[in-house]
């Protein structure tokens, strides 16, 4: 009868990790891959906000470098994963 503890425990693991999955892992993922699409679709002029805080206007995109303009004379190079948020139109003004 000890086995039995030993396959109750087995599987309150396995729900355990399939629970944690759809709770955490597969929504970080989809918004991750939201995220992506949003800054591959970025354009002259849109805003963003960098891990930094700073909120920035893109400028182009050079493989993972995005120039960014943060002031009127400031353009600066970002990494493109340090990209958090990218600011619809009305949110950006």
């Amino acid at each position: 009868m000890q086995g039995d503890g030993g396959l109750s425990f087995l599987i309150l693991m396995i729900l355990m990790f399939v629970a944690f999955y759809f709770l955490i892992i597969f929504p970080e993922n989809r918004r991750r891959k939201k995220l992506q699409q949003q800054i591959d679709a970025m354009k002259e002029g849109d805003k963003f906000i960098t891990a930094g805080g700073i909120i920035a206007t893109f400028v182009s995109r050079k493989d993972n470098i995005i120039k960014a303009k943060i002031s009127d004379n400031t353009i600066v190079e970002i990494g493109k994963d340090f990209v958090v948020s990218v600011l619809s139109e009305t949110e950006g003004k």
